[in-house]
């Protein structure tokens, strides 16, 4: 296949910025239609949605007895049939790249190169993005049965937004969802973090995780004197754990050369906060209820003595932040009570 064409290649001279469209005329003209003209395999859901500015409507397959129906439904959940809006404005704004569609539906699973959104070590897969199958079934319920002509559809992959792929009778949004690591190299998600030793380059694309880690450091480096000399983001093989490898110390003996730590605790420890006052609650705050829309006033003086950041607690673990959080009790009738965790 060819190299996928980037948008900044459509720029004028003067480049983005200029009141001209980023992508401009590289794309086929959109089209918006009330329903699906061709005789496919799918139809539209009663029921329509607006989102950035488009109205959207959901797909359904016609024939549900289909072996196909359960594979495919879970990928057609990602696509939305747009039946009005200024879908040239929302490329215009979100757009990135035209993407290389493959010229039959058989290649899809070979030729389709997936567009990376976010990675995120809490999934086993690598990320968040497009994949071949949820563009192979858009297109499907945009083309119809039988063959298609590549020329005539257009995809557009968008910065955090949903895909756009563009066809002679309408248009359909691709909803960004799991997907496993991208083939081309420059998708991969390289980030620079920063550690007490230096900065690590962390295949990572989650704020919170990405605070974590860099949390995570300065926590072995201060509190335990245990410093980071590298690190390997999880494998996305059924595991989420960051493993660190450090400078050789020994625990009862045993050397220890390297420290993992799951994504999930990473993301909690990135999303804690350090100080108290930054709590929602702290000294009486105003929070929205776990349900409906009613709002509490509720109030937290600060940490105990004990549970100050940096203290150990009985059990041998560290104090390293704070969060306001509902829970629901395990005795008498079913409510949810604030509280603050302590982390």
């Amino acid at each position: 296949m060819s190299q996928n064409t980037r948008l900044a290649e459509y720029w004028d001279a003067d480049g983005p910025g200029s009141g001209q469209s980023g992508i401009a005329a590289s794309y086929r003209e959109p089209v918006t239609a009330d329903r699906l003209v061709t005789d496919g395999f799918y139809d539209l859901k009663d029921g329509q949605s607006t989102d950035y500015g488009l109205t959207l409507h959901r797909f359904q397959r016609k024939d549900k007895s289909s072996q196909l129906f359960h594979n495919e439904r879970r990928y057609l959940a990602h696509a939305r049939w747009v039946s009005d809006g200024d879908v040239e404005s929302y490329i215009d704004e979100h757009g990135e790249a035209v993407w290389e569609l493959p010229s039959a539906y058989a290649n899809f699973r070979e030729e389709f190169n997936r567009w990376l959104h976010q990675a995120s070590g809490t999934l086993t897969r690598y990320g968040y993005g497009i994949g071949p199958k949820a563009v192979e079934i858009a297109l499907r319920a945009l083309a119809g049965k039988g063959r298609y002509s590549v020329e005539n559809y257009d995809l557009i992959v968008c910065d955090d937004a949903p895909a756009v792929l563009l066809g002679p009778a309408g248009t359909v949004l691709i909803r960004e969802h799991p997907i496993h690591k991208p083939d081309l190299e420059g998708q991969h998600a390289a980030q620079t973090v920063e550690a007490p030793v230096g900065e690590m380059i962390v295949e990572e694309g989650k704020p919170t995780i990405l605070t974590g880690i860099e949390r995570f450091a300065s926590i072995l480096e201060q509190d335990f004197d245990i410093t980071i000399t590298g690190h390997v983001s999880p494998p996305r093989s059924g595991t989420s754990q960051h493993r660190f490898a450090v400078e050789n110390f020994t625990v009862d003996g045993e050397a220890i050369e390297s420290i993992a730590i799951n994504a999930d605790a990473l993301a909690t420890l990135g999303q804690c906060q350090r100080d108290p006052t930054n709590v929602p609650v702290y000294d009486g705050g105003v929070v929205d209820a776990p349900v409906g829309d009613g709002q509490y006033r509720c109030s937290w003086d600060g940490p105990d003595e004990d549970e100050e950041i940096g203290r150990v607690d009985k059990y041998g673990r560290i104090v390293v932040g704070y969060e306001f959080d509902w829970r629901s009790t395990v005795t008498g009738p079913k409510k949810n009570q604030a509280c603050v965790r302590i982390h």
